[in-house]
């Protein structure tokens, strides 16, 4: 409601009431004119609060999916990115010459080396030869080896077909060598061979 010149002009030309009762009167209408006005100023101002927390809401809804978003393209990198160290590393353990059936065991244990691994652009290993002998050496129990062994002097060989001499059996330094080589070769002693 708008205070009008018209109601003024009424509470003014209302000659039953004194000058007093007419500025009261006037006033009271200009305070209750306020009064709304000031009612009106503050729904505006609480729809006004409300919007701007219903927007505050949504821009915070859609920053924690862009947030999450992030976060699980980043846990993805992560997880690519250690699993092509961790076949780079397997590969380093086949180099370092650590046995197939202990490297997922050596795999498991060595999470923090495998994620220290720094790889190049083209995928591979950088400083190669320094993780595999640090590998050989962390790992040494793990690590194949393989021996050749001659033949047992107590089991020899069977005749193949070669025949030994008298001389080279004597030749023969290691005494059991020779009395293998004498029992392998008896028909020489026992006057059925030829020299």
């Amino acid at each position: 409601m708008a205070l009008k010149r018209a109601d003024i002009r009424t509470i003014l030309e209302n000659t039953e009431t004194s000058n007093d009762d007419k500025a009261k009167a006037i006033l009271d209408a200009l305070h209750k004119e306020t009064d709304e006005l000031k009612d009106q100023l503050d729904a505006e101002k609480t729809a006004r609060t409300q919007a701007e927390k219903e927007r505050d809401e949504a821009n915070g809804g859609k920053q924690a999916a862009e947030k999450a978003l992030t976060d699980y393209k980043a846990q993805q990198t992560q997880k690519d990115t250690h699993a092509a160290k961790e076949a780079k590393f397997r590969e380093l353990l086949k180099t370092a010459g650590v046995l197939d059936k202990y490297a997922d065991r050596v795999v498991r244990l060595s999470g923090e080396d495998i994620d220290k691994l720094e790889l190049d652009e083209k995928g591979n290993v950088k400083d190669a030869k320094k993780h595999t002998d640090s590998l050989k050496d962390d790992w040494s129990d793990f690590v194949g080896t393989t021996t050749t062994t001659g033949a047992k002097v107590d089991t020899p060989p069977t005749n193949t077909g070669s025949k030994m001499t008298k001389d080279q059996i004597f030749a023969i330094k290691d005494a059991g060598e020779r009395q293998a080589a004498i029992a392998a070769n008896a028909d020489l002693f026992t006057g059925g061979g030829k020299d």
